[in-house]
């Protein structure tokens, strides 16, 4: 059993990411309810679009973020990266965009 100390600091890791995976999944489970209203082959239909929008196009987003953050800090940190406030500027933008592109394929297909 943890104590209280380690249950409070593992409370305020966790909390913070839950909430955040909350807020991220919402306007998906909003326009599913709304779906859900004109019958179950919509709400199927919906649902299915909804789950390949995520697959094909959320998965990449996330696994070309994740390799652009390695390769910008392994780039920063070998002193051939230029200064980190630049390649942070242009990571945030190829990160936004990238999520632009996933959100309106989910917006379109769920």
């Amino acid at each position: 059993m943890p104590s209280l100390p380690e249950l409070k600091s593992l409370l305020s890791i966790s909390l913070p990411v839950t909430i955040n995976m909350i807020s991220y999944r919402l306007p998906w489970l909003t326009s599913l309810y709304f779906v859900g209203k004109h019958g179950p082959a919509a709400l199927a239909a919906a649902a299915l679009a909804s789950t390949i929008a995520n697959v094909t196009g959320l998965s990449m987003v996330v696994g070309l973020n994740s390799a652009l953050s390695t390769l910008v800090s392994q780039a920063v940190g070998a002193g051939s990266g230029g200064n980190g406030s630049e390649n942070a500027g242009e990571r945030m933008m190829l990160q936004a965009g990238g999520e632009c592109l996933c959100e309106r394929g989910a917006t379109a297909t769920g």
